[in-house]
């Protein structure tokens, strides 16, 4: 330890030679640095210039990506537009089909409703007209059976006159037909008197027939309007 730590005395020459060295390693490390500063200085301008470069390529290349994401923009809201013009289209077309369907509805729906009026119009009229008929009827039935109820009592009327009639040719001809036999059974009657007896009582059965002629009409005519 000890001779370690003994120093060891420089020769005047190696002093000097010491100081060169210095000297030189000092002009060749301020040479260096000088070279390596103006070599970074180069660098450094050199990557200013490629920092510029890549600096305005970024900036064209997202120029060029700003003008194709706006083309993009343009094309996707032109063919948002397009789509939704389309969809409207299609809407408008959906509600003019619907609007003609409904439209057809109504008119088929009308036409029905002016079929069924017109059919419970001519049903009234019908059932009017058959009601007008049956009262025509009725009224003509009331009138005829009227006309037949009076013309049965003035028919009824007759018969009455008509029996007293026949009852009165019946007399009658009973009557002469009496006197002819009395004045026969008296023996006292002419030729000439019996014949005119016999006329009489002739034209007394004809009365008498047809007194009874009229009233055998009369009920027949009476029966047939009963």
């Amino acid at each position: 330890m000890s001779y370690l730590k003994r120093k060891i005395p420089l020769h005047p020459i190696n002093i000097n030679i010491m100081k060169k060295i210095g000297i030189i390693l000092s002009l060749l490390v301020t040479s260096f640095a000088s070279a390596q500063v103006d070599s970074l200085k180069l660098n450094a301008v050199n990557n200013e210039q490629k920092i510029e470069e890549v600096k305005s390529k970024i900036e064209e290349e997202k120029k060029q990506q700003e003008i194709i994401k706006r083309g993009e923009e343009e094309q996707e809201l032109a063919e948002k537009e397009l789509k939704l013009k389309e969809r409207q289209q299609k809407e408008a077309e959906r509600q003019q089909k619907e609007a003609e369907r409904q439209q057809r509805e109504a008119e088929r729906l009308q036409k029905r409703a002016q079929q069924q009026v017109a059919k419970e119009q001519k049903l009234k009229e019908k059932q009017l007209k058959q009601q007008e008929k049956a009262q025509r009827k009725a009224q003509k039935e009331a009138i005829a059976a009227q006309k037949r109820a009076e013309k049965r009592l003035k028919i009824q009327d007759k018969i009455a006159k008509s029996k007293i009639k026949l009852n009165k040719a019946k007399a009658n001809y009973d009557k002469e037909k009496l006197n002819l036999e009395r004045e026969i059974s008296r023996g006292n009657l002419s030729a000439e008197k019996e014949l005119k007896f016999r006329t009489k009582i002739l034209k007394k059965e004809s009365k008498l027939i047809d007194a009874q002629s009229d009233l055998k009409n009369l009920e027949i005519e009476l029966e047939r309007l009963r």
